[in-house]
């Protein structure tokens, strides 16, 4: 017994080592070098082949605080625009204070915008300058995320869209102040569910029985996410299921005929997540099919901040983990598409540059992007 059992362990050595050493010929012979914060796009020209016929590009992240992920999806998205022709950007975060921005766009200034229309944790520098440039060039911009945030954006965005039913516009607006001060004053979110759930049932009522412009569509819908958002707000199941309803509808009915990105956590646009309630991008591969093209981000070497800004050094990883295996040829800021049958299997990767995940890399995403040496971002005061 004690003989086979040797030998099943020496194949299945042998089997990982000739794993190992095919995935890490692929890498050494298809990664490609990006240079960040280039004026030039230098080196991100292969792009072009790898999205020719794709429609919506998500950009993923281990960790909410990296401030070098947010200076290389800056990048990526400029050359997107320019080069490729998308026009939208969508964010993970509040789908309702996201059209702030395309509604105070000429009046706001890029600290602003940022401000009332995602969530502190991207309030940084970086982040900032991808506001700016969104403002300059004229690109659309939203939230697909049924979270709340306080913000400006509730007297602007009914009002402007509600003008004509000023009682609905005033039953928007307070709710969404009810909203505000039980999150402030830290209640309980569970004395929140039904009472909020069933007000917004009462004004969808109220808007199935009128004729909406596109902006009340987008309201109405807004309404319709959130019933079941706050009814299920406590089981941590709905959040999810909502953004893909959110980015469904925006990417059908706001922008039919754009191509859009997507900023969001690796958890989320994982197209074969197994967590039961992070599956947006297993659904939207579902529904998109070839024409959305995933990119998750990783790290390894330096510190990170988590979402209360506490900043944390980035574990060593084994050898033979993804991020081991990138660093280990010396690359940056390191692109590799995960199509090849080396990346096939299990591999460990790093949530938040401090938890061990096994992944098939090849179905969760369409391509990688490691990053060596990382540092916390500089928010904005």
């Amino acid at each position: 017994m004690r003989f086979y059992l040797k030998c099943c362990l020496v194949l299945l050595s042998t089997l990982l080592f000739a794993q190992n050493e095919a995935l890490q010929q692929y890498i050494l012979t298809n990664t490609k070098e990006i240079e960040a914060d280039t004026r030039d796009f230098k080196g991100l020209s292969f792009l072009d082949t790898l999205l020719a016929n794709k429609r919506i590009v998500f950009l993923g992240e281990s960790s909410h605080g990296t401030e070098e992920y947010s200076r290389t999806k800056l990048q990526l998205i400029k050359y997107l625009h320019k080069k490729l022709g998308f026009n939208v950007v969508l964010f993970e975060s509040p789908m309702t204070a996201g059209t702030y921005f395309n509604l105070a766009r000429d009046t706001a200034s890029a600290g602003e915008l940022i401000r009332n229309s995602i969530q502190n944790i991207w309030h940084t520098k970086t982040v900032l300058q991808l506001f700016d440039y969104m403002k300059e060039n004229e690109l659309s911009f939203g939230g697909i995320d049924p979270q709340f945030i306080p913000s400006k954006y509730p007297d602007l965005i009914y009002a402007n869209a509600f003008s004509n039913y000023p009682d609905i516009k005033n039953d928007l607006i307070g709710l969404e102040n009810r909203i505000s001060e039980a999150f402030k004053n830290g209640q309980n979110s569970k004395r929140l569910t039904d009472s909020i759930s069933n007000a917004y049932a009462g004004l969808l009522s109220k808007l199935d029985k009128i004729s909406l412009s596109p902006l009340q569509e987008w309201m109405k819908h807004i309404v319709s996410i959130n019933i079941n958002y706050y009814a299920r707000l406590n089981n941590g199941d709905e959040r999810d299921l909502c953004m893909v309803k959110n980015l469904v509808w925006l990417a059908e009915n706001t922008y039919p005929k754009e191509k859009i990105i997507v900023w969001a956590h690796n958890t989320h646009i994982d197209k074969n997540s197994l967590n039961r309630s992070k599956f947006m991008g297993k659904i939207l591969a579902e529904h998109f099919g070839p024409q959305m093209y995933g990119v998750g981000l990783y790290m390894v070497n330096g510190a990170t901040a988590l979402n209360d800004r506490t900043i944390i050094t980035v574990k060593v990883p084994p050898k033979n983990s993804l991020e081991g295996l990138l660093s280990a040829r010396g690359f940056k800021t390191a692109f590799i598409a995960t199509n090849d049958s080396s990346f096939n299997r299990q591999l460990t990767t790093f949530h938040w540059g401090k938890t061990r995940q096994d992944l098939n890399l090849s179905k969760s995403y369409d391509a990688v992007i490691l990053i060596n040496g990382v540092s916390a971002p500089e928010y904005l005061k």
